[in-house]
């Protein structure tokens, strides 16, 4: 089995790599969509503390609701609560 060995200096094939990596990001970039401008796709999160003030009811009246089913909360970690600010401002309007 005959093997061909091709030596070039390590700059030139530094150059050879960068070029060809250059060549590929454009491509993908070229057929890549944009992002989403900003955090339009998340939802704010506020705390039950500031849910509570923006309903104008105590933090156990914001226990209550979730309770109910008027009120979903998000728990982050296994402490944590948060609360989607659209649906709290929803149902203070409904209030």
């Amino acid at each position: 089995m005959l093997t061909d060995f091709v030596v070039i200096p390590a700059d030139q094939l530094r150059q050879l790599v960068t070029d060809a990596v250059t060549v590929a990001m454009r491509k993908a970039a070229e057929t890549t969509p944009p992002p989403a401008s900003g955090n339009d796709h998340l939802p704010e999160l506020i705390t039950k503390k500031q849910a509570a003030k923006m309903l104008q009811v105590s933090t156990g009246t914001v226990d209550n609701y979730v309770a109910d089913g008027l009120l979903n909360k998000l728990k982050i970690g296994t402490r944590n609560v948060r609360f989607e600010r659209g649906e709290v401002e929803k149902l203070a309007r409904r209030l």
